[in-house]
């Protein structure tokens, strides 16, 4: 299905109205009037302050500037702030993982099971790179045929 849709023609909208007629009269005006005849004292209060913003913006534009050296401060504080804050945040977090890690039993210590404990956490505090391999060992050390333990018991734990 198509439409069409048919725009009426353009009319100017002020097409009776014309524009005044404009004359040159030969030799201008003979005296110069003051602003404040012409359009009255608050007129001629805006006209002097408007010509007084059109000279400071004449006497802006025209003023020479001096090139100033642009130095990269900005971006070596930036990169050395950085660095500082990196810095800043691993020395953080070695205090606070060395502060809040786990005790770990020294290997061929015996050690006393706490409430807790499971073979699996023991073996992960004393190998953590392969803890199933540590439970094994621990099991095997102390002779224990499953690895359930007690609180207060104690092992022997490898080297």
């Amino acid at each position: 299905m198509a439409t069409s849709h048919v725009m009426p023609p353009l009319v100017p909208a002020h097409s009776d109205t014309r524009r005044p007629h404009l004359r040159v009269i030969p030799g201008g005006l003979e005296e110069r009037r003051s602003s404040a005849d012409v359009w009255g004292p608050r007129e001629a209060i805006l006209r002097a302050r408007q010509r007084e913003v059109l000279a400071r913006q004449q006497r802006a534009v025209g003023s020479p500037v001096e090139p100033r050296e642009a130095t990269p401060r900005r971006p070596v504080v930036t990169v050395l702030a950085s660095i500082a804050f990196l810095m800043g945040c691993a020395g953080i977090g070695w205090v606070g993982g060395t502060l809040l890690a786990p005790d770990a039993p020294e290997a061929g210590a015996v050690y006393t099971v706490h409430d807790g404990d499971t073979l699996w956490s023991i073996a992960q505090r004393t190998t953590p790179g392969h803890p199933e391999d540590g439970a094994e060992a621990i099991r095997q050390l102390n002779g224990m045929e499953s690895s359930n333990i007690a609180a207060g018991q104690q092992i022997r734990l490898p080297r």
